[in-house]
């Protein structure tokens, strides 16, 4: 089908390069809105990244990364480390951490000296640490920030290139999804963070594409270069997170088989997915992902329960006596999972809430896959009934292993972020194509709407953030720079110029992916079968 001139303008230069810029802006935006040790664990994250090569050459007993006495901890190390990586503050330990009325004014604060901290030692791949310690500096805050801008660089990269393999189908599905799923908190606040859910949520949130792309691919330049995205994909994911490997298979999987065009398997098409599956086995087994998966995670993954409040220890002997109750507890709680990833879930060290008037996104986007289920026709929803229930099970399983319930907090709903990215993804591509999808795209109000509340919800959240580490959110004022406490030094932007450009920057970026997505399902060409490729590669 030849292209028309809208879909021509659509897929331009002009689009592409304004998309890169605003999501670059966006994701910046984010990034400076608070301070270093704002993300989940990140004493311990940043002072396995500080050292992750150990200590200098000639270093003494008590030199920055030397190993230290302390309690034994499953995977992990004591080592010295200086206090500002740990963001030690005038609170004691946790700063402004746990604390949503306190501002982070106490990173200033920070004593001079060392402390005793775990650092990774197997509990995590040490790839994300190796690669992310080469921009360990004298200053934590310069080291935070340039970690933080690699992680939006390599974010861009991958999904641009995820956008350039993929056929009309999948590409719209791909806009889509970034524009109704990474737009959300979860996705705005963990690319460009020193966490690795950033490297595990670019890995996997991609590997879908590279993987229908390679399968229906029919040139040589796009099925080749739907292979190297898809290995790399594969490469940041389990470089990060010892979960990936399963999210990993299972994706490339269901991807594998929704991308085969049936009755034309291919077997030298298996070739890509094969590897990756192979070398998914294989990297669980040789990370920690087998332990998680006999032992379940903290406090119980290390046979021991230092330090783990007296509730949590009643509940593990409880569940553990009653582990049919648990399981009848736990299924509700799905929910509770679904809801937080897709907006209403906290950020930070879990004190940093967001809106809940932004229920409704995540109601829509189950919506979306749940309706999926009924759209494909034979193995396609095979395989995605197969992806739907191993994002229904493997939480209840590491629970149940766990011996804890949904509302621990020991498995944070952050964790099947990645996996899910994945399944909204595939359902997405159900529903392209169709008549009922047709219709709504071509009403002109519910893409207002849409584009309206995704880009709303995504601006008030960043000020929700902004204001959580410049006062506290116990000041109520629109105007961030009012009762400033905390900011970076001889920065020239304010807050408000922050929130104000990384809020026309979030809604244009939505904007041209709700574009992006129309465009290229509109050209999609109407076929029988919920989820054809027979021809969306050479029309692409």
């Amino acid at each position: 089908m030849p292209r028309t001139g809208a879909e021509q303008r659509a897929q331009g230069p002009l689009v592409w390069v304004l998309l890169v810029v605003s999501a670059g802006l966006a994701w910046a935006a984010w990034a400076v809105s608070s301070p270093a040790g704002s993300s989940p664990d990140d004493d311990f994250h940043l002072a396995s990244i500080w050292c992750a090569d150990g200590p200098s050459a000639g270093a003494a007993r008590g030199d920055v990364c030397t190993p230290a006495d302390g309690p034994p901890t499953s995977g992990a190390i004591n080592r010295v480390v200086p206090n500002d990586v740990l963001v030690v503050g005038q609170h004691g330990p946790d700063c402004f951490r746990f604390m949503s009325q306190v501002s982070a004014v106490c990173v200033r604060l920070v004593p001079p000296g060392t402390t005793v901290h775990v650092t990774n030692a197997g509990l995590y791949p040490q790839g994300f640490y190796k690669v992310t310690h080469q921009f360990v500096s004298s200053s934590v805050t310069t080291t935070v920030m340039w970690i933080r801008g690699l992680n939006i660089v390599l974010a861009l990269v991958v999904f641009g290139l995820a956008f350039l393999v993929s056929g009309r189908r999948t590409r719209a599905a791909l806009a889509l999804t970034l524009g109704l799923a990474m737009c959300t908190p979860i996705g705005l606040f963990f690319i460009p963070s020193t966490n690795p859910t950033a490297w595990s949520t670019i890995g996997i949130g991609s590997l879908w594409v590279f993987v229908v792309a390679y399968m229906d691919a029919d040139v040589a330049w796009r099925r080749w270069t739907a292979a190297g995205g898809g290995f790399l994909a594969w490469l940041i994911a389990v470089m990060a997170r010892a979960d990936a490997p399963v999210y990993a298979a299972l994706t490339v999987l269901a991807a594998a088989a929704i991308g085969t065009e049936r009755g034309r398997l291919i077997t030298t098409k298996l070739i890509m997915p094969g590897a990756l599956v192979a070398l998914s086995i294989g990297a669980f087994f040789a990370g920690s992902g087998g332990s998680v998966a006999s032992k379940g995670v903290a406090p119980t993954a290390a046979g021991a329960t230092q330090g783990a409040p007296d509730f949590i220890l009643q509940q593990i002997a409880y569940n553990t006596a009653h582990p049919l109750h648990l399981l009848l507890s736990n299924i509700p709680g799905l929910w509770e999972y679904e809801r937080k990833l897709f907006y209403t879930g906290p950020l930070g060290w879990g004190d940093t809430p967001m809106s809940e008037q932004g229920f409704i996104i995540p109601v829509v986007l189950l919506v979306i896959m749940v309706t999926a289920i009924l759209r494909y026709r034979g193995w396609h929803r095979t395989a995605y009934v197969c992806l739907f229930l191993a994002a229904l099970v493997i939480p209840l399983a590491v629970l149940q292993q766990s011996h804890l319930s949904v509302h621990s907090g020991y498995v944070q709903p952050r964790y099947l972020y990645p996996l899910m990215l994945g399944l909204l993804g595939l359902g997405l591509s159900a529903h392209i194509g169709s008549g009922r999808f047709d219709r709504i795209a071509r009403n002109r109000w519910v893409l207002v709407l849409t584009w309206a509340v995704i880009s709303g919800f995504a601006s008030l959240a960043l000020h929700i953030e902004l204001r959580r580490y410049v006062s506290g959110i116990d000041v109520s004022d629109l105007n961030l720079d009012s009762h400033r406490e905390w900011w970076w030094v001889d920065w020239p932007l304010s807050p408000m110029g922050v929130w104000v450009i990384g809020t026309v920057a979030m809604a244009v970026s939505v904007g041209l992916l709700l574009r992006i997505a129309l465009v290229n399902a509109r050209s999609v060409e109407p076929v029988l079968d919920a989820y054809d490729h027979s021809r969306e590669s050479s029309a692409a």
